[in-house]
């Protein structure tokens, strides 16, 4: 099942076998996609990101961001959505790539003011 790679990939990033942990986090991804079991793969998707950003995988971190905004707008989860534009506007920051960082956080900002989370609109605005 999708969960016990998960519990390797936790056991291989424990070892510091990131590309190892990947590879089983992209298992239970798969097995997670064929199950329709999207919230569960929003959090291994999360996982998988970690991995990326620990190692300075910046392009893999970024191309599985997107991937957890596709699934959270299939699951209409806008603050799922926003903090995904949010992470990658701060990626996209790191890079000096300040206009797709701008893009990003305004993307966060617009559905955090829809959604009327002050917090999450305050945090942008310290951006």
């Amino acid at each position: 099942t999708a969960s016990f790679y998960k519990l390797i990939a936790y056991i291989k990033i424990n070892l510091n076998l990131p590309d190892s942990a990947s590879a089983y986090f992209n298992k239970a991804i798969t097995i997670q996609k064929s199950l329709k079991e999207n919230e569960s793969l929003l959090s291994t998707y999360n996982d998988l990101i970690y991995v990326y950003q620990v190692n300075s995988d910046i392009a893999n971190a970024i191309a599985t961001w997107k991937k957890y905004i596709i699934t959270a707008k299939e699951l209409k989860d806008p603050s799922s959505i926003a903090i995904a534009y949010f992470n990658l506007g701060d990626l996209f920051f790191d890079k000096w790539n300040i206009p797709l960082a701008l893009d990003n956080y305004y993307n966060a900002l617009k559905i955090r003011e829809e959604i009327k989370d002050n917090n999450g609109v305050a945090t942008l605005y310290n951006v």
